[in-house]
Formats: structure tokens, C-alpha cells, sequence
């Protein structure tokens, strides 16, 4: 049980809503620029890796601007001008641990992806 308990921690906090927004953001963001991931790769015959790595980053980037926008609207604009730099905490944090923790996995998937829409491509040519 204290494994299911591990794993559902997202239904025992207060910022479930952000992590909602930023999740659908992340979804709307990876459809919009997957489109054009793949209109520039099999259309425009860009470079997949280069397309990929772009259009994945900003796909990351929007999804976590977004969630955190949700919350630094509800918690952090009262702290404008504490001791608290909300900025800080709800911007530069956040960018700083998803560039260090995620910027390998993200290469690896998106280029992965980007060969997939490449290869996929030949095919219905």
C-alpha cells in the first residue's frame, strides 16, 4: 500500500491545478509543434535532428512556463516585494532543475521522434 501511496502523490497537494495546466499545456504545446516538426521535416526537408531539438525544447518550455505561471499568479504575486523573489522561485528554479535534469532525456525522445516522422515520411511517399 505505501507503494501506491508513492506513486499517487499528486492527489495529496494543494498545486494539483498547476501541474494540470502545465500538463495540458504540454499536450496542446506537442501536438502544435509536432505539426510543425513534421511539416518542416517531410515538406521543407530540414534537418530532423535540428527540427527536433527545437521544436522539443519549446515544447518543454511552453508546458513549464505555463504550469508556472498558474502558480506564481496564485501564491507568488503576494510575495512581490517580501523577502521572497516569487521570480526566483517560480521562473528560475524551475528552468534551471528541467535544464539540468532534463535536457538529455529530451534530446534522446525528440530525436527519436524526429527519425520516426523522417522514416514514416519515405513511407507514404
Amino acid at each position: 500500500m505505501r507503494h501506491f501511496n508513492a506513486f499517487h502523490w499528486f492527489t495529496r497537494i494543494n498545486y494539483w491545478f498547476n501541474l494540470l495546466v502545465g500538463a495540458l499545456r504540454l499536450v496542446l504545446a506537442g501536438y502544435f509543434y509536432g505539426r510543425l516538426a513534421g511539416i518542416n521535416i517531410l515538406i521543407k526537408k530540414k534537418n530532423y535532428e535540428w527540427i527536433g531539438i527545437a521544436y522539443g525544447l519549446l515544447t518543454l518550455w511552453i508546458g513549464m512556463l505555463m504550469g508556472s505561471t498558474v502558480g506564481f499568479l496564485d501564491e507568488g504575486l503576494d510575495n512581490i516585494g517580501t523577502g521572497d523573489n516569487p521570480f526566483v522561485d517560480y521562473y528560475y528554479k524551475l528552468l534551471f532543475w528541467v535544464a539540468c535534469f532534463d535536457f538529455i532525456p529530451e534530446i534522446i525522445v525528440v530525436l527519436w521522434f524526429g527519425r520516426r516522422i523522417k522514416l514514416n515520411g519515405k513511407k507514404v511517399h
